[in-house]
């Protein structure tokens, strides 16, 4: 049986734009069998796969079958024979898919196998399913049992890894197979940014990107923080969540039009490149993963404004493990109450006097929180390659 997907071919006519974006109906077979089996929820997940990706295809002939649920994924684009790419329009179609799913292997880096409609397969009990870490911070503050239903997890940091081992010992499930990759986004956007030729400001530029949660900067002291820095000279960029833009559109045009005499303040709402954000000498931020990304690319520091942080496990703190999140917070960067932005400009000030300081700290913690530096994609694609050997 063959299940109908829609499929964006991979059409090497790049001057036909209209043949380009056409969608043409086609099938992931169930009857062929496959070694490898990469799922995507959107474009955005595109760029954990990519750096993997093109290791396993430099170093190997294993067929890349990439199913994703975004039309637009940048996958469409890659026109090499050992990627073949599937558009997957609904639920209707992926339930079974999931379920039927006939491959030796199957990386995801979405958490929660088994715990909602994503099955592991029903025809074979043997797919590896490989968890792709999207993130560097802790994982115990996901849904209880997110990665229970996972055999592998690519693990970017010794912190993961200890929390996995942990959570597996609290609550008695199967240990996982655990690799030491690192983190190939971070890798990436390293070279990338080390090879680009950088901004050097008049004034300092900061930006405020919080995360998306309930009480994140915007909803709670976003306002006042801004009040507070607009007499200090800096170049202030608000970068809000896309998310929180889609879903509250009219809040961030107030915000453009109440701010929009003041020269150093743009509510930038353009989210196409990233340039902005690793071209600032500060980000503010709340429990933003960008921190992270941020931090360790461009070794310049954050400013935390101390909001709750999200958790989805209540739970957490059975674990013993105290999350990187809030650990790593005043070694790549200061913290700063709700209650006192007002006072983010003295500190911010401080803290662009003592560059360097911050700097050698960075790289220090960068060091310790993540394996494999430059290597991550190797290591990974390495890994996949050998463990896919093995099934011939």
């Amino acid at each position: 049986m063959n299940l109908k997907l829609f499929v964006r071919r991979k059409i090497r006519n790049t001057e036909n734009t209209a043949n380009a974006k056409k969608k043409i109906t086609g099938a992931f077979s169930q009857t062929e069998k496959k070694q490898l089996m990469v799922y995507s929820e959107q474009n955005g997940f595109y760029k954990y796969f990519s750096g993997i990706i093109d290791y396993i295809c430099e170093h190997s002939d294993i067929v890349i079958h990439y199913v994703t649920s975004d039309p637009d994924d940048l996958i469409f684009k890659d026109e090499r024979e050992q990627i073949k790419a599937y558009y997957v329009a609904s639920d209707r179609y992926l339930i079974p898919l999931f379920m039927k799913l006939d491959a030796d292997m199957c990386l995801m880096t979405m958490p929660d196998l088994e715990k909602y409609h994503i099955k592991r397969s029903r025809v074979r009990d043997d797919v590896e399913y490989v968890f792709v870490c999207h993130g560097i911070g802790s994982i115990t503050t996901y849904r209880r049992g997110a990665l229970d239903w996972f055999d592998t997890v690519l693990c970017p940091n010794a912190d993961q890894e200890k929390e996995i081992r942990a959570y597996e010992k609290l609550y008695g499930t199967p240990e996982k197979l655990l690799v030491e990759t690192g983190y190939p986004l971070i890798d990436q956007m390293i070279r990338e940014y080390q090879n680009t030729e950088h901004e050097k400001h008049d004034v300092p530029q900061i930006i405020i990107a919080p995360s998306w949660q309930k009480d994140n900067i915007i909803d709670m002291c976003l306002e006042e923080l801004l009040d507070g820095l607009l007499k200090s000279g800096f170049q202030i960029i608000v970068r809000p969540h896309p998310q929180q833009v889609r879903h509250e559109p009219e809040r961030f045009e107030m915000l453009k039009t109440r701010y929009n005499d003041y020269g150093n303040v743009e509510i930038e709402t353009d989210f196409s490149k990233n340039r902005n954000v690793f071209e600032s000498d500060i980000l503010i931020t709340d429990w933003s993963g960008i921190a992270f990304e941020y931090a360790f690319v461009t070794r310049k520091p954050v400013v935390y404004i101390d909001t709750p942080m999200k958790v989805m496990n209540n739970d957490y703190e059975q674990i013993g493990i105290e999350p990187l999140n809030k650990t790593i917070r005043t070694s790549i960067g200061e913290v700063i109450p709700v209650e006192q932005v007002s006072e983010a400009r003295q500190i911010i000030e401080k803290m662009i006097d003592s560059k360097d300081y911050y700097e050698e700290k960075i790289t220090q913690e960068l060091e310790k929180h993540l394996y494999n530096v430059g290597r991550s994609s190797e290591i990974s694609g390495r890994y996949i390659i050998k463990a896919l050997k093995k099934r011939i």
